[in-house]
């Protein structure tokens, strides 16, 4: 691997890794009473319960946050994996751009 290889994989992991950062997707329950948020590492970052949720009794809201968890970190994976191929595509065309 040459250095300017070694260089312009570093600048497509950064990349990357701002895209995924930048990254947030929401599932919600309980006719949206319920909303988790996760980040582009299919981390969860928030929690959102209203007070009409809450009426629903304890049962209703543990369910709906599992539900809504489940919908967030499936669609933070489907991004993650459309991030991960547009940076793969960029390297292809860069490298065989270098190569020309």
């Amino acid at each position: 691997i040459t250095e300017e290889e070694m260089k312009l994989a570093m600048e497509f992991r950064q990349k990357m890794a701002q895209k995924m950062q930048e990254t947030r997707v929401e599932g919600s329950a309980l006719g949206g009473k319920v909303k988790v948020v996760y980040d582009g590492q299919g981390q969860p970052s928030s929690v959102e319960v209203t007070d009409a949720a809450l009426g629903e009794g304890a049962d209703k809201v543990a369910q709906g946050v599992v539900d809504a968890a489940k919908q967030a970190q499936g669609e933070a994976l489907v991004k993650m994996k459309a991030i991960m191929q547009d940076m793969q595509k960029d390297i292809a065309k860069t490298l065989q751009a270098d190569m020309k």
